[in-house]
């Protein structure tokens, strides 16, 4: 590992990431813990990550438990950290029963998203069926352009 790839580097464990602790703003050296449980609290499959958040460690999980387990996966429940794009498809294309909330359903649900500073937010855009475009929050057609995928893995359309 190279010193200038990082800003801070843990001086003894060099492996752990800066992550945010419990829920608090405090910023700590440490590791993003997964685990895989039964309904009757059987832990199939466990791993340790760098990654901070959980969007890419739902199928990992998913795969490690039917490896231990050599039994398929019928459903999934998870806190929406593990919402994303990418693993709502994942799931559907196994046959995979998921029980994931939105990773932005608190703040649509809170009003986040009707305050002024987030009035282009996606959901304050309205689709036209009989035009097959959107209207902005300004009230001004948007027409497709095209689809490109982020890193997120979630797909955007351009106008």
């Amino acid at each position: 590992m190279k010193e200038e790839e990082k800003e801070k580097i843990n001086l003894t464990d060099r492996d752990a990431n800066h992550m945010k602790t419990g829920g608090s703003k405090d910023i700590r050296p440490g590791y993003n813990c997964q685990a895989a449980v039964t309904e009757s609290g059987v832990i199939v499959a466990a791993e340790s990550v760098t990654e901070a958040n959980d969007r890419n460690q739902l199928k990992p999980m998913i795969e490690q438990t039917e490896l231990n387990t050599q039994e398929k996966v019928k459903e999934v429940a998870a806190d929406c950290g593990y919402g994303s794009y990418a693993n709502y498809e994942y799931l559907e294309e196994r046959g995979i029963e998921g029980y994931i909330p939105d990773d932005h359903f608190r703040q649509y649900k809170s009003g986040e998203y009707q305050k002024e500073e987030n009035r282009y937010h996606y959901t304050n855009f309205t689709y036209d069926s009989a035009s097959d475009s959107y209207v902005c929050p300004e009230g001004k057609r948007l027409t497709y352009w095209k689809t490109r995928t982020n890193k997120t893995d979630r797909p955007s359309v351009e106008s």
